[in-house]
């Protein structure tokens, strides 16, 4: 979303920080404000980076470097700050438990698979659902996403794993030819090929 705001020239980050309680930003992430290429760095003011009436900034949530994903049997995901140990997000799974779970490499998705047979992707820094990828025939056993985070792959107990593009809930591929349920699927290092069992 974009938001607008007005601003004193004297003010510094923590100023416009302050100006956001509803950003809801999780405890342990870094934020920071940029003007064109330039960081507005804590003490500084906007004057002093040049920023002049009117114009525009850019704010970056990034979500915090060590977390922590786990899965349960009471139907959620939670996301951890793994320095602080604080709980960032609870993740509702409908009425199925979790199965498996995955972060992105880039650190900004998590996938959250689970026994009715969808997986979910999940905002990290958010904590909110992005997409539901839907397809399988039964239970989803495995869930992960390829090195450059642009690729999902889930196994499954109806005998597939499937290749999901990474920002839609188009499936890829199936892939077909096992005779008894996939327990588990991954991609090899450079995401060209997958295997399966």
């Amino acid at each position: 979303p974009v938001v607008a705001f007005e601003a004193e020239p004297s003010w510094t980050l923590e100023h416009m920080l302050a100006y956001f309680p509803a950003l809801g930003t999780p405890q342990g992430s870094r934020v920071r404000v940029l003007h064109g290429s330039v960081e507005v760095t804590s003490g500084k003011t906007l004057e002093s980076v040049g920023v002049i009436d009117k114009a525009t900034l850019t704010l970056v949530i990034e979500p915090p470097k060590w977390c922590v994903l786990t899965a349960s049997d009471d139907n959620t995901a939670r996301i951890w700050n793994a320095t602080s140990g604080l709980c960032l997000h609870t993740l509702a799974v409908d009425s199925s438990r979790v199965s498996s779970v995955a972060f992105a490499p880039h650190g900004k998705l998590a996938l959250i698979a689970s026994y009715c047979g969808t997986a979910k992707m999940w905002s990290v820094v958010s904590g909110k659902r992005l997409h539901t990828l839907e397809g399988h025939r039964g239970e989803i056993k495995s869930a992960s996403f390829s090195h450059d985070s642009t690729l999902a792959l889930t196994s499954s107990a109806d005998c597939t794993a499937k290749i999901w593009k990474v920002g839609s809930v188009a499936c890829l591929h199936t892939l077909a030819g096992h005779g008894r349920p996939v327990n588990s699927a991954a991609f090899s290092p450079g995401s060209t090929l997958t295997i399966t069992a």
